[in-house]
């Protein structure tokens, strides 16, 4: 019986050391906003991310954001939250996403601004799935966002996707879009993605697109750029140092044009992983 019982718990000692493990990662980030005209931006987010067994994932974001306006001595505040959830079903992939922006003006007098009743709240729903055949992914996906307060906006947003993916080095993406919104505007994009890590403790991620959007929500970063404007095309590069260990440094530079104005985005960040 001894034997027996002492079999078992070496047979799940052994089992128990081969399962596929889970973890979760914390990153908190900084980024500045230098506006063409004039305004300016900051924002402090916090993003966690659970890895269920290396299959399933979920995520939670927060972003707090704050634009001033010096022309005018008004301020724009924006709480920003995000759950993201990937169910790995493979050779599927299905991924759901829900997030809420609300922000608040606000009007210099004296030294303190005082918010007043122009609000604004957005919520966005996505949705895509992801197929893997050989190397390659290919993918398709929607989002829908509905504003309303300073202005009431609906926009459809539909996303392809096709990944290259010969190596965990390298990867590269396409992602033609088409956009749709309620004020009657319609755009056509193509977005595109490179991926590459040139040694085991960095790498780097080149993205952008051509062609127009309107209140575009990244899924990939669980990011929004919520703008009312048209944004007609963006550049973004992203380099990760220590890729992959337990503490990561993330910096990150990103140019978006709109109808109006160029924004240059700088984000600095950390990474923990328990």
């Amino acid at each position: 019986m001894k034997k027996i019982l002492l079999l078992l718990l070496v047979t799940f000692s052994l089992i128990s050391a081969q399962a596929p493990k889970s973890d979760f990662t914390v990153g908190a980030y900084y980024t500045a906003g230098s506006y063409s005209n004039s305004n300016s931006s900051e924002s402090y987010s916090l993003y966690g991310v659970i890895n269920i067994k290396m299959l399933d994932r979920i995520v939670l974001g927060y972003d707090n954001l704050r634009i001033d306006i010096p022309d005018s001595n008004w301020i724009y505040d924006q709480n920003f939250f995000v759950i993201s959830g990937m169910k790995n079903l493979y050779p599927f992939y299905l991924k759901f996403d829900y997030a809420y922006a609300g922000g608040q003006y606000g009007e210099l007098f004296g030294r303190k601004y005082y918010y007043g009743s122009i609000t604004d709240a957005t919520h966005i729903m996505h949705a895509s799935l992801l197929y893997n055949v050989n190397l390659f992914y290919i993918g398709l996906g929607g989002t829908y966002s509905t504003g309303s307060g300073y202005y009431d906006l609906s926009t459809k947003y539909i996303e392809g996707k096709l990944t290259w993916h010969p190596s965990l080095s390298f990867n590269i993406s396409l992602m033609p879009a088409y956009t749709t919104t309620d004020d009657e505007r319609e755009a056509f994009s193509l977005g595109a993605e490179l991926f590459y890590s040139p040694a085991s403790f960095v790498n780097f991620s080149l993205r952008g697109f051509f062609g127009d959007r309107v209140t575009y929500y990244n899924s990939d970063y669980q990011t929004v750029y919520n703008q009312l404007e048209t944004q007609t095309n963006s550049f973004s590069v992203i380099a990760r140092l220590f890729a992959d260990k337990p503490f990561n440094i993330i910096g990150a530079y990103q140019s978006r044009d709109f109808t109006d104005y160029t924004i240059e985005y700088f984000t600095v960040g950390i990474k923990y992983k328990f």
